[in-house]
């Protein structure tokens, strides 16, 4: 319902489309989208070629078993990771989230998408990154397996 009023709002009624999405869009929402499109509209400005995958948003998905006894400890240090990511990296980090397995209390997944292998590359200079290396180098970490794709498209939000 929320999401045809908007529309014909939007139509209809441009000057109200700010109070809509202000009334029903989670502002953490409407800031995420706005960063995503404002990294993706930056890169395709500076992509002669759309189909080209090199230029595109990086994505890593990286499946993580952790020591039981540390979980506490690496969640700590993967919030301080995820939230530096998004917050401290001009733009460079799109989306970081932390998943826990549901079968499992020291299974995670994370699922971090990047403007490029450059802000990739950029990331793993950083502070809140160096935490994340020095936890491993405790042992804590059990197994890691990390796969990295490129962003065909984004589905709407």
């Amino acid at each position: 319902m929320a999401s045809k009023l908007f529309i014909l709002a939007s139509l209809f009624f441009p000057s109200t489309r700010a109070f809509l999405l202000n009334k029903f869009v989670p502002k953490s929402t409407i800031a995420d989208c706005r960063r995503i499109s404002s990294a993706l509209y930056s890169s395709a400005k500076s992509n002669t070629n759309p189909y080209d995958m090199s230029l595109k948003p990086l994505a890593m998905v990286v499946e993580l078993e952790i020591k039981e006894e540390f979980v506490d400890e690496f969640l700590k240090v993967i919030e301080a990771d995820a939230i530096g990511s998004c917050n401290n990296e001009n733009g460079g980090c799109l989306r970081f989230d932390v998943l826990k397995k549901k079968s499992s209390s020291n299974r995670f997944t994370l699922y971090e998408v990047y403007t490029n292998a450059d802000a990739l590359a950029f990331h793993k200079t950083t502070p809140h990154y160096k935490l994340w290396t020095d936890f491993k180098a405790t042992g804590a970490v059990l197994s890691q397996t990390v796969e990295q794709s490129n962003i065909a498209f984004f589905g709407k939000p």
